[in-house]
């Protein structure tokens, strides 16, 4: 009877061991992080950014966010930005995303303070890419102004999602 026990233990740590390694692989996991910074605190309106990504898996999901850090003083309640996906097979993904300064739910910090604010903007939650090869990620600004004076810098992020 004892024997019993002790094997029903045994199986229970094994699989517990190996629930606790599968579990591991579902994290989150950052593919591509950049930061861009305005040494002048302004984001001109034909300044692009692009980057480049290897896509080696096509059944992962893959977000891709924004994070702005701007100055509490910036001159606009809205950024609208023009993301655009390009594929190792010549298609074409473009999407018009707005990054909203006032909305609560969109930045770090106090609202009121004079502190700088830092907004997080997801532009793709959960995007799937169809084809694995080289992809080039490209955004930028359409304020209708020419300088964005106010934004200190912006940093792109793609990431895997967990399942």
């Amino acid at each position: 009877m004892k024997r019993q026990n002790f094997s029903t233990v045994v199986i229970l740590i094994l699989v517990s061991i190996l629930l606790c390694g599968c579990g591991g692989s579902h994290k989150e996991k950052t593919i591509l992080e950049h930061k861009h910074v305005f040494p002048e605190q302004k984001w001109n309106r034909f300044q692009e950014f692009k980057h480049q990504v290897d896509i080696k898996d096509t059944e992962t999901l893959y977000g891709i966010s924004l994070e702005v850090v701007c100055t509490p003083d910036i001159q606009t309640d809205n950024i609208p930005i023009v993301f655009s996906i390009y594929s190792p097979g010549g298609g074409e993904a473009h999407t018009l995303s707005t990054i909203y300064l006032n909305e609560k739910s969109s930045f770090t910090g106090d609202e009121n303070s004079s502190s700088d604010r830092i907004i997080l903007h997801t532009i793709y939650p959960a995007r799937s890419f169809t084809e694995e090869g080289t992809y080039t990620l490209k955004f930028y600004q359409k304020v209708p102004k020419y300088d964005l004076i106010g934004v200190k810098s912006v940093k792109i992020r793609m990431y895997t999602v967990p399942e």
